[in-house]
């Protein structure tokens, strides 16, 4: 059994991520691997401070990074939640990854991009990103119109998806 790492990607007040996330843990609850959400908004990230480059291998200097790496090495694989601003990922998503280069490495991705066209730019930028890591692109999936296509209980309603998440569960 594999620990999967649902990160929110917005740090942004009002964010449909949050919802987003939620959709994937309640269609991932009979899955056979565990998943687990991370939230940036948690660990409050600044903007890359370290001293040296994450693959220097050199100690973090600062708390917030240890923190932030000593989450990432507990999970095998990865599923992005993010929004497509301006044609890509968050500045803060963005900067998460920036910070940690061996906690990355070789591990699984998917990614949802949720937007007015599902963050197809986002989406297709993020895992160009994260093969420099030599991590492995499991899929994607893309919600569209996210403000119209969430309900109150974090159903998003099918002709808003394109693509399966229980297809991407079963890559892992």
């Amino acid at each position: 059994m594999k620990n999967i790492g649902v990160i929110i990607g917005s740090v942004r007040e009002g964010r449909v991520g949050i919802k987003v996330a939620k959709w994937i843990m309640e269609k991932a609850k009979d899955e056979e691997n565990n998943y687990n959400i991370i939230d940036l908004m948690d660990f409050n990230l600044p903007h890359y401070n370290e001293p040296f480059g994450p693959r220097s291998g050199k100690e973090y200097k600062y708390e917030a990074t240890r923190n932030w790496s000593n989450e990432i090495k507990k999970y095998d694989g990865f599923i992005f939640v993010t929004p497509e601003y301006n044609g890509y990922i968050t500045g803060a998503l963005k900067d998460a990854i920036d910070f940690l280069y061996f906690e990355w490495k070789e591990k699984p991705f998917g990614i949802v991009g949720y937007g007015g066209q599902g963050a197809k730019w986002a989406s297709e930028g993020l895992s160009l990103l994260l093969k420099r890591f030599d991590m492995t692109d499991m899929g994607s999936v893309h919600i569209h119109k996210p403000w119209d296509s969430v309900d109150k209980d974090n159903n998003i309603m099918k002709d808003y998806i394109e693509g399966d998440i229980l297809e991407l569960f079963t890559k892992f």
